[in-house]
């Protein structure tokens, strides 16, 4: 069987140090909701550091109603499903210098995160996105994270159900994007449904780097609001920014 971690209110945990392989191959997948090769529900103030899970069938780290979870240095790659899951309800998760490469998304921020950070890392090669918000995610801050090689968008905002359960006030910065998109429209950022208050600043997105996929740096659909766009650079694309947008 694969290998994992798997606790359940448990508070005030230090885990370092440890490669989980999952032995994909050999194993059925399961819902990150549920499982993965780390897997944490109603815990609290965990802090992971150089931890890597790999080849899992499932998510590589999830966690499920869990406040103040960090990660430093940690890896999550080529997993089948999402390379770093935080789950329902979470709040202030905190991602530091990690890696999500090879998944189907590098992190995704599921129904309700609020007040995370990304500081630094990478989020490449993913067959879906590379990072995703969206249901009532709020409030988090990306910054100087790299975007590279991710199938279908390197950053999305998902479509809420409603305009309440968007994915709002949420800060891009200093970011890096290139090669991403193309299994779809070539798309670095895709600002999708009602999003409400999103600042992008001082990214970087280059058209020509790889094998020049990305021809769009920032699609803005025409239920969003508030897009603030500053410092940004553009490099080599068949569209800076796509505003579909009511002013």
């Amino acid at each position: 069987s694969s290998d994992k971690v798997s606790v359940r209110k448990g508070n005030d945990v230090v885990v370092e140090d440890l490669i989980l392989d999952g032995h994909r191959s050999d194993n059925e997948e399961i819902n990150g909701n549920y499982s993965g090769a780390v897997f944490l529900q109603q815990c609290h103030r965990y802090l992971f550091r150089r931890v890597t899970a790999r080849d899992y069938h499932g998510d590589g780290f999830s966690f499920q109603i869990c406040d103040d979870i960090r990660f430093e240095n940690c890896q999550s790659l080529g997993n089948a499903n999402l390379g770093f899951h935080p789950g329902s309800g979470s709040q202030r998760p905190v991602f530091r210098d990690c890696v999500g490469d090879g998944n189907s998304q590098g992190l995704f921020f599921c129904w309700g995160v609020t007040d995370g950070r990304v500081e630094g890392g990478q989020f490449c090669d993913n067959t879906d996105y590379g990072m995703s918000i969206g249901h009532r995610d709020t409030d988090n801050r990306i910054c100087g994270a790299n975007f590279t090689g991710n199938h279908k968008t390197g950053l999305r905002f998902r479509e809420p159900l409603h305009g309440y359960r968007g994915g709002h006030r949420n800060t891009i910065e200093q970011c890096g994007f290139a090669d991403n998109g193309f299994a779809e429209d070539g798309v670095a950022i895709d600002v999708r449904g009602l999003t409400h208050d999103t600042t992008i600043r001082g990214c970087h997105f280059d058209g020509l780097a790889g094998q020049a996929r990305q021809r769009i740096g920032i699609r803005i659909g025409k239920q969003a609001l508030r897009t603030e766009m500053a410092g940004n650079q553009f490099d080599g694309l068949t569209d800076d920014v796509i505003d579909l947008s009511s002013k």
